[in-house]
């Protein structure tokens, strides 16, 4: 570990960054600004889709993965030209992944905020999902039962109507991604609970 940890910072190191940079803090700090800033929200969603549909938009063939890392790398830079040290570093750790569906800053202290974020906020914002598109959470109850829950919580973020890109957007996208990094099961326990009897 300590040798992995070593290359780490020393790529940081070469591409400009300093050797007491934590890269993953630091990445997940960026990520959720720019998950937070409805001029930006879009481009993180575009580098979740291109790591887990290795598309850029519905109906696109299929890139490699080499390829749609740098596409994704490409779409977050947009959003944030001035973290390109940062990212190129950070896109290569195995984890990257993660923490661009789940920057939303700290965890919230569970057993005082779990039940309200799903009880209020999720559920409001799947039922309003389901009311637009039951397709879509089918489609997010499907990846998930199949355990691909980074396909899943994109597919539930994507599914989030995009008619005004504005705070609410932004906001409601965020709380989606709470849930997900607090308690995925209970996400996609949600969902499926939502899709399973409009199929019988």
């Amino acid at each position: 570990m300590r040798r992995i940890y070593t290359i780490v910072i020393c790529t940081a190191a070469s591409l400009g960054l300093g050797f007491a940079q934590d890269i993953p803090t630091d990445t997940k700090s960026a990520l959720a600004k720019e998950w937070k800033d409805p001029a930006k929200t879009t481009y993180c969603l575009t580098a979740l889709r291109l790591y887990t549909t290795y598309t850029a938009k519905a109906g696109d063939v299929p890139m490699s993965p080499t390829d749609a890392a740098k596409a994704a790398l490409s779409e977050l830079l947009q959003g944030a030209p001035d973290n390109k040290d940062l990212f190129t570093v950070a896109q290569k750790q195995p984890d990257f992944l993660d923490w661009l569906a789940k920057a939303n800053g700290p965890p919230k202290d569970p057993p005082v905020q779990e039940h309200a974020l799903f009880a209020d906020e999720v559920a409001r914002i799947v039922e309003k999902i389901y009311g637009i598109s039951k397709q879509a959470l089918a489609d997010v109850q499907e990846a998930s039962a199949q355990k691909s829950n980074d396909l899943a919580i994109f597919e539930l973020l994507d599914a989030y109507p995009k008619d005004h890109i504005d705070a609410a957007y932004a906001n409601d996208l965020e709380f989606l991604r709470e849930g997900y990094q607090i308690n995925a099961d209970r996400l996609f326990k949600l969902v499926s609970d939502k899709i399973i009897p409009a199929k019988k």
